[in-house]
């Protein structure tokens, strides 16, 4: 019988991936008049990623979670956040040589990264579907190359694109493969988020310069910028991962399990429950040799059923011959 419950969990990934991508696609739409308004690459991202870690700190609490993280957890953290914070410093420095549009639409050669990666170095078999899907989006980036009246597009410009898309490869890659993945999404945001924010501090402090916004109106770009594509997008895609990457084969283990411990058309059950009581018997008759292992042999005496508690009884007639004496 299919398993609902794991293919229920794949829609929902399905779904969230799908609307971390959409949101994560608009950052030129409020980046761009920030642009305009003379601000940088790096003041954009500081204050995205500011106005966005209060965001995911009041989910933390309002779920009543902790903010508590162990080391080995902290350190993976670390890493993901400056991971994040050069995969957003690359796709906003590529608006400078391209059109915003172009390199946002570049960028989702991504999961052409994320699948290779998944079967270069943790050898996962690529479906029809996964290469179909590979050459599609390939065959996209091919038709891009030349941009409006026939430029082609910066050198420059798509490296950057793809060293954005190779970052955020890994950060997914990572997720997926560590133990981050079994941590509260939330959680694992807000210090994505917290750690790819020093980051930018870093190299503003480094700059000693840091740009506002010209008008007033262009703070609600910044805010949107925290909103949708850094807090939602991260948030769907953290999701998306638990979801779609969790490991599904437990519960396929625990049915195996069950299935294989039925033979002959007995349950161990009943099996067991003689087992036990031969070796409650042997034992009282010889201390410490309540347990028989193999190329041993006991030396207790034969014990001799009532008819009522015979194989035969306890299973309920349905004992193969080859098994009625066989009680250990």
């Amino acid at each position: 019988m299919p398993n609902f419950a794991a293919m229920n969990n794949k829609v929902k990934g399905y779904i969230l991936g799908t609307v971390a991508a959409a949101t994560y696609g608009m950052n030129p739409l409020f980046a761009l008049p920030l642009y305009a308004g003379g601000m940088d690459a790096d003041s954009v991202l500081f204050f995205r990623y500011l106005f966005a870690i209060p965001i995911l700190g009041a989910m933390i609490k309002m779920r009543g979670r902790s903010f508590a993280i162990q080391p080995r957890p902290a350190l993976a953290l670390v890493a993901m956040g400056i991971m994040m914070a050069f995969s957003s410093l690359f796709l906003f420095q590529s608006y400078n040589y391209m059109d915003a549009g172009i390199a946002s639409s570049l960028l989702f050669v991504y999961p052409v990264m994320v699948a290779v990666m998944m079967t270069c170095v943790f050898h996962e078999r690529l479906t029809i579907i996964t290469i179909l899907c590979m050459a599609l989006a390939l065959g996209g980036i091919g038709l891009l190359y030349n941009g409006e009246n026939g430029v082609t597009l910066s050198l420059t410009g798509t490296i950057m694109v793809f060293l954005s898309a190779l970052t955020y490869a890994v950060y997914i890659v990572f997720i997926n493969r560590s133990r981050l993945n079994s941590l509260p999404t939330v959680k694992v945001t807000f210090y994505v988020l917290l750690f790819g924010w020093v980051v930018f501090a870093i190299r503003l402090i480094a700059s000693g310069t840091i740009a506002l916004p010209a008008q007033w109106y262009l703070w609600g770009n910044l805010v949107a910028l925290a909103i949708f594509p850094t807090a939602i997008s991260l948030l769907c895609t953290t999701r998306a991962i638990q979801y779609i990457g969790s490991p599904s084969h437990t519960r396929g283990a625990r049915a195996c399990y069950g299935c294989n411990h039925r033979y002959h058309g007995v349950r161990r059950k009943a099996h067991t429950t003689l087992r036990n009581r031969y070796r409650t018997d042997n034992s009282s008759s010889h201390p410490g040799r309540g347990r028989r292992f193999r190329g041993q042999t006991s030396h207790a005496a034969p014990q001799t059923l009532p008819p009522h508690q015979t194989p035969e009884a306890l299973t309920g007639g349905r004992l193969r011959p080859s098994h009625a004496n066989t009680l250990g």
